[in-house]
């Protein structure tokens, strides 16, 4: 394989995508700018805060003068000074792509639960020059979030006859939080049919994960076997501060292309002279629809034990085509008793990446496997 199409594979393979589609969304930032007078020393900048429940809030503010005092004055007028290097981070013009709006002031930790109401930030700072001004963006984040995606993002194509993982990711005031159990399901907007989905903690045996899980993520299997649009539901309760359960909805539309669906495994197994198997070649016909290279992966099983058999083909134009994987026969013989085809994958890689064509679990083969005759 060129090695910049295994550049490509490891660079998907390594992100993850998320699109989500939120039932309510999140207040949008406000965006404040204030004009500073020629020579004052003092600036003041007002900024309302909505009452949306337990929530975070962020600020961010530009100055062109260095700031000697900064204040935070919530509705009930009580200040807190908000001190570099504790409060805020600092990052001067300098060191920044946007020098002529000035240093850049970061709240280092969001506020949790900020009154409703108005909130003033009060500075003191260097005397302003004619046409300076003061940028202030203020983010209210509620506390509770929730994001739903296709591991491999939104870019990724879907077809009918395989299967993708959902990640289902919680938060509570920013940090990763799984919550209850999620209720969920899918849709098949064509037929109607409608099923639901199980988002699990751990990988559950038989699945491998192309991520390294983390706190706050959930992984749910979905295999359409129809092209056509799909929607996918996720509701989920987590518990608030007074012990009463704050419900968030995600929705996912889902496009799932049609494609030809891998209905068996093409076992080859030529004997020796001596009546054993050296070696099991492992086949799937498949129709190219583009020049590039088509991978075939099949994960062998036994007694606690499992084997990634990998091959390719190179495609120089679309048409049938066979792709083809072997494998030693003491490679298989070292896999134990009750070896089986766990699971089937077909890739289709280029410069830009990779596409999955096609993952199939227990997929039937052509003839059963000899295991009775490997050569040993």
């Amino acid at each position: 394989m060129p090695a910049s199409i295994r550049r490509g594979l490891i660079l998907v393979l390594a992100a993850v995508g998320l699109s989500m589609a939120a039932a309510a969304a999140d207040p949008a930032p406000q965006i404040l700018d204030q004009p500073l007078p020629a020579g004052s020393t003092r600036s003041s900048v007002a900024f309302n805060v909505a009452a949306i429940g337990e929530a975070r809030l962020g600020l961010q503010f530009e100055l062109p003068q260095r700031v000697t005092r900064a204040r935070l004055v919530d509705p009930a007028g009580r200040e807190t000074l908000l001190l570099p290097g504790r409060d805020l981070q600092v990052i001067d013009a300098a060191q920044r792509r946007q020098a002529p709006r000035g240093h850049l002031h970061l709240l280092r930790q969001p506020w949790l639960d900020p009154m409703a109401g108005v909130w003033r930030l009060a500075l003191d700072h260097a005397a302003a020059h004619r046409g300076d001004t003061l940028h202030l963006v203020v983010s209210l984040l509620p506390r509770f979030g929730l994001n739903l995606g296709v591991v491999g993002g939104p870019a990724q194509r879907l077809g009918a006859g395989s299967e993708y993982l959902l990640e289902l990711r919680g938060s509570d005031h920013g940090l990763p939080d799984r919550g209850p159990t999620p209720q969920a399901r899918w849709q098949h907007a064509d037929s109607g049919r409608h099923q639901a989905l199980d988002f699990w903690h751990e990988r559950p045996a038989g699945y491998d994960l192309p991520v390294q899980a983390e706190a706050g993520q959930r992984f749910a299997v979905f295999a359409p076997d129809a092209p056509g649009r799909y929607t996918v539901d996720v509701q989920q309760a987590f518990v608030g501060r007074d012990g009463r359960p704050q419900v968030l909805q995600r929705r996912l539309e889902l496009d799932v292309a049609g494609q030809p669906v891998l209905g068996q495994l093409v076992l080859t197994q030529p004997m020796t002279a001596g009546g054993c198997v050296p070696r099991v070649r492992f086949a799937v016909d498949w129709l190219a629809r583009q020049p590039g290279r088509l991978a075939l992966t099949v994960v062998l099983q036994g007694d606690g034990r499992a084997l990634q058999v990998r091959g390719g083909v190179d495609v120089g134009q679309p048409g049938p085509v066979q792709v083809q994987a072997e494998v030693a026969a003491r490679d298989l013989l070292a896999l134990g008793e009750g070896l089986r085809v766990r699971r089937v994958d077909l890739l289709w890689l280029s410069d830009q990446g990779f596409e999955l064509l096609q993952r199939r679990r227990d997929l039937p083969t052509s003839e059963p496997l000899a295991t009775d005759r490997l050569c040993r």
